[in-house]
């Protein structure tokens, strides 16, 4: 079993173009994931912790391992991502995704120092955006929907922040299974850098939060600018 959050009617203001580029990115890779072969472009983009190349943390954020993956990962995105932007601007918006996709392989590596299985995948960096989103929204309608496999059996209308919080409890707890029992054999999921990511969003979006972009956002001001948000 499995809970996942979904966002129930927080509309947007402005257009969030930055949102859109990301997710044509890891479309276009992608598809370059379908000429190459799925094994190659990862051992080719993919982080590999025990050669910790620095320029792999950034190209396993566009990489995925199928498409599945890729959707899942792409409507989360988008379900959060656009009300971020919304409020930051698209360079801050850019900017706090690779951090917190830094920050979630950061954690892994230190979980993982040693393996030599490819990371890739933006979920790392797109939890950091869900951790932006439940401080900027925290009352927000949400639902928090339950799953047995692929099999929905139950949501209720609940908030953001009740929503995300059980799918952070959730992936801490995965994190503990995976970690600390024979369950980590069988599952290539990395659960902390989900953990990771959203704790560096968090502390991200509380930034924003002493700026003042909240509270420009919530009396509409005008000097929104599309590059950097309500950043005056």
């Amino acid at each position: 079993m499995f809970v996942y959050p979904e966002e129930v009617e927080n509309p947007t203001r402005h257009d969030h173009y930055m949102l859109w580029i990301i997710i044509a990115a890891c479309t276009a890779s992608f598809l370059i994931t379908l000429l190459m072969g799925t094994r190659e472009t990862a051992l080719q983009f993919g982080y590999i912790p025990a050669t910790a190349e620095g320029s792999r943390i950034i190209t396993s954020m566009f990489v995925h391992g199928g498409f599945l993956h890729l959707l899942g990962n792409m409507f989360f995105f988008w379900m959060f991502g656009d009300n971020v932007e919304d409020v930051i601007g698209s360079l801050p918006f850019m900017t706090c995704h690779l951090l917190a996709g830094v920050a979630s392989i950061r954690v892994y590596d230190l979980l993982h120092p040693g393996s030599t299985i490819p990371l890739v995948g933006a979920s790392g960096a797109i939890s950091g955006v869900a951790g932006m989103y439940i401080v900027f929204f925290p009352t927000a309608a949400a639902d928090l929907v339950f799953y047995f496999r692929s099999w929905e059996f139950g949501r209720f209308r609940t908030r953001v922040a009740y929503a995300l919080g059980a799918w952070f409890g959730m992936q801490l707890i995965l994190v503990l299974l995976v970690e600390r029992t024979s369950l980590g054999e069988s599952v290539r999921i990395a659960f902390s850098a989900h953990v990771g990511g959203f704790i560096a969003g968090i502390v991200l979006g509380s930034l924003f939060l002493l700026l003042g972009y909240m509270k420009r956002y919530k009396c509409k001001s005008d000097n929104r600018s599309w590059l950097l948000g309500y950043a005056t």
